[in-house]
């Protein structure tokens, strides 16, 4: 007699809740943490490296301004500096979502893994972004180079195969949840992006500084999560998803004021050093 095999999604008592429905706004709550702390330590990265040569004044929304501004290899590394935080802290995410998956909460584990997707994506969406408009962080960086527009095709091309090995990278790890993944990936696309953008409205640098700030590469890299969950499916094999995001009002809390945050930021936040 042939044995009949169930796939996970057939046999919905593998693990209890697994199969249940993701709540959406404890999901979209965790999507503005991820992108407030993604989006603003990438502008302090501009920020820290802008003080090491020597700017005293700063000025940050979604974008970061600072007084006197670096000049020479100074300015290279102010410029690098938002994408040198995403791929730091990127990297810590994922390290502990690696070893700690199976022992935390599964909101906590599905948090390491947006806020490690969040920054990876943004960081290789920069390149891209920059290279095709001629602004940005990246564009500041080859500016003045010999061989700029080599130099420049390079980035773009550089920066799309990664930000697409990335997606597939961890397209991989979004598999481990449950099957509902459309809720995990779009839910907290157009949560972060409908704040962040609510952001950049209410700044005082105006939309046109903003849209040469964090929030294009950050629509950018975020959007990667639109196409994520078909691509994840196919990559699941026999794994059984670890459970669903469940309710939870502390989560719902910190959302709520990373949200607030965000607006308070959006206006304009400005501060020296001796």
């Amino acid at each position: 007699m042939t044995e009949i095999k169930h796939s996970p999604s057939e046999n919905q008592t593998a693990i209890p809740g697994a199969y249940c429905k993701n709540d959406i706004a404890t999901v979209a709550a965790l999507g503005c943490i991820a992108a407030l702390f993604t989006i603003e330590n990438h502008e302090l990265g501009h920020a820290f490296f802008a003080h090491l040569y020597g700017a005293k004044h700063f000025f940050l929304a979604l974008y970061m301004d600072s007084t006197p501004e670096p000049t020479g290899i100074g300015a290279r590394w102010e410029a690098a500096g938002g994408t040198i935080v995403n791929m730091l802290q990127g990297s810590i995410a994922y390290l502990l979502f690696r070893a700690l998956r199976s022992k935390v909460s599964v909101i906590t584990a599905y948090f390491l893994w947006l806020f490690s997707t969040l920054n990876f994506l943004m960081s290789p969406s920069y390149l891209f972004w920059s290279a095709a408009t001629g602004n940005g962080d990246w564009a500041a960086f080859i500016s003045g180079w010999p061989h700029h527009a080599l130099f420049n095709a390079f980035m773009g091309i550089f920066g799309l195969i990664v930000f697409l090995l990335f997606t597939r990278f961890l397209a991989y790890d979004l598999a481990t949840f449950s099957d509902n993944l459309l809720v995990l990936t779009l839910v907290p696309y157009f949560s972060s992006i409908v704040i962040a953008s609510t952001s950049s409205l209410i700044s005082p640098l105006g939309l046109p500084m903003t849209l040469i700030g964090a929030l294009p590469a950050t629509s950018i890299g975020f959007g990667s999560l639109s196409f994520m969950a078909p691509w994840a499916r196919r990559l699941r094999g026999d794994r059984v998803p670890i459970g669903n995001i469940s309710r939870s009002g502390l989560i719902l809390l910190l959302g709520f004021i990373s949200a607030l945050i965000f607006l308070y930021i959006g206006r304009g936040v400005t501060w020296s050093t001796n």
